[in-house]
């Protein structure tokens, strides 16, 4: 970070820089929500301070309180509820002046509203992630005039820097086309990932040693097709009778998880496919070790973490060639690109990487050496880099 003993405008002379990190969701389980949280705990505290604005109340806010982090919990409704948006928004500037904010970084799409109000009344520069394209079709006419509205409006509070956390966030562009930007996408710590121990996660789900493991990783919601996933191992589960399925993630659509189980019910998988509701990293990490494959089917993806990380501990993965997989994936060589909602495609390439044991383990190989690219410590260094950009451009502009 630069240096706030040299930067010449007095406003933060001697001392370190104060960076209010701003999201909306009450739990870190996105892509974009796992970002700003390895910035909480990762950016370089020798050279600034970070605190944390979350815009629903929730275990996220919780935890990281908990960690000893200032937080500050402001619940946002919806865009249309001018009075909360108002009242969040002002907020967020009683905060900023408060702890003497010297920049603004708002993660998500809902949060830049009252982020970029606030920082615009507090006169404090504003950077902003956007993991998703703030414009853009959709099935949904309703959503797809939404989007163009919100990127209208957002056009007029322009931030000092856009972050793309997502190639296909980067394509759609920021509102206004002269705004600094750059792309850094999500980091994972890679060496973690190679840490698992598979014959523990076995024992933990009272697995047999020498079943074949399919496994997919995501909170249970209609985009991430987990549905699809059972009904894919119905498939893969008539050739190969000894497999198990293991669907990992928070059942926070609880209506959805419910669907999925009366699936698996249908379908005959209640003793092939197991739940397991939200896991902790280290069991995470042990499930990838016990994994034979790791399957992806999610409808729509900007990233995919989960695909990088299960690529990070060498697992071939078999992932719907959306645009975040197919940025991540060279099919065929570190992993396999199915169409979406195609559960016979992705049976069909589950069924011969459990049959191609050497195949697998060097697609899994290869996969694992593509994974080195993702690093969160590269991710954490370009995300200050940019920090350091828009402090100089703020501090020369006062000068």
């Amino acid at each position: 970070m630069t240096d706030p003993t040299t930067t010449g405008d007095g406003s933060t002379a001697g001392r370190r820089p104060r960076i209010l990190l701003v999201e909306s969701t009450p739990a870190c389980d996105g892509g974009a929500q796992m970002m700003l949280d390895e910035l909480l705990h990762r950016a370089d505290r020798s050279r600034v301070d970070v605190s944390f604005a979350c815009l629903a109340d929730g275990p996220w806010a919780a935890a990281v309180r908990a960690e000893g982090i200032p937080v500050h919990v402001l619940p946002q409704t919806r865009w249309r509820d001018v009075g909360n948006v108002r009242a969040v928004a002002v907020g967020l500037r009683d905060v900023i002046r408060a702890e003497g904010i010297d920049l603004v970084h708002a993660s998500g799409s809902s949060t830049l509203l009252c982020a970029s109000l606030a920082a615009r009344w507090a006169k404090v520069p504003l950077v902003w992630l956007i993991f998703d394209p703030l414009r853009g079709s959709s099935p949904r006419r309703l959503l797809t005039a939404r989007r163009r509205v919100s990127a209208a409006l957002l056009g007029l509070l322009h931030p000092d820097w856009v972050i793309f956390g997502t190639g296909r966030a980067a394509e759609a562009g920021p509102p206004r086309r002269r705004t600094p930007t750059t792309t850094v996408l999500p980091g994972i710590e890679v060496d973690r990932h190679r840490g698992g121990d598979g014959a523990r996660a076995r024992e933990a789900l009272g697995l047999d040693a020498e079943a074949p493991v399919v496994a997919t990783f995501g909170r249970l919601t209609f985009l991430k097709s987990q549905v699809e996933f059972v009904r894919m191992m119905a498939e893969v589960a008539r050739s190969h009778p000894g497999v198990r399925g293991v669907v990992c993630g928070s059942e926070s659509d609880r209506a959805y998880a419910e669907r999925v189980r009366q699936v698996r019910t249908e379908a005959g998988m209640d003793d092939v496919v197991a739940l397991t509701g939200f896991v902790p990293d280290q069991l995470k990490d042990d499930l990838l070790a016990a994994a034979d494959v790791v399957v992806h089917l999610a409808k729509r993806e900007s990233f995919g973490l989960a695909v990088v990380e299960a690529m990070a501990a060498g697992r071939p993965v078999v992932a719907v060639a959306a645009s975040g997989p197919r940025s991540l994936i060279d099919d065929r060589v570190t992993g396999r690109l199915v169409p979406i909602d195609d559960v016979g495609a992705a049976a069909k390439a589950v069924g011969q990487l459990l049959d191609d044991p050497e195949a697998a383990r060097a697609m899994g190989a290869a996969a694992a050496g593509a994974a080195e690219a993702y690093s969160v410590e590269e991710m954490v260094a370009k995300i200050e880099a940019v920090w350091d950009a828009v402090l100089a451009q703020a501090g020369s502009r006062r000068r």
